[in-house]
């Protein structure tokens, strides 16, 4: 999937922060978020379009020409005491010609949003759709 976007939305007056993990075999990573805008390892890149920080506008997170790395996604609760869940997040999603959506799930406590993996080896999308502490890119 070497071309998509992630558009993260909410309505809270909390911050939300969207990031990605661009990862080449052999181990080297990059990370794009709010204070690295844009990444590229070989020919392809990731790019944020801004840094939101509070609800009623969005973030977009965009990657072209990736089918050389395996990207990871995931949303971080900024602001002190944020629930993702209650900020009435939303992911919404475009790739290989897919469009989806996804919300936080219910019942999960943690300040981030795990979302998905392209994964380059298998062309495929895992979504991960959980809410941890940890984001650590690499782990199920």
């Amino acid at each position: 999937v070497a071309a998509g976007s992630l558009h993260l939305s909410w309505s809270a007056d909390v911050d939300l922060d969207l990031h990605a993990w661009m990862t080449v075999a052999g181990g080297v990573r990059q990370h794009v978020y709010f204070e690295s805008l844009r990444g590229s390892l070989g020919r392809a890149s990731v790019q944020l379009d801004r840094d939101v920080r509070s609800g009623g506008e969005s973030e977009t997170m965009s990657w072209r020409d990736a089918d050389s790395v395996t990207l990871e996604f995931a949303v971080h609760a900024f602001s002190a005491g944020a629930d993702i869940g209650a900020a009435k997040a939303l992911i919404e999603g475009t790739a290989g010609g897919l469009r989806w959506s996804l919300t936080p799930p219910i019942g999960q406590s943690g300040k981030w949003w795990r979302l998905l993996r392209v994964d380059r080896a298998t062309s495929s999308i895992q979504v991960w759709n959980t809410i941890v502490d940890d984001p650590t890119p690499g782990e199920p």
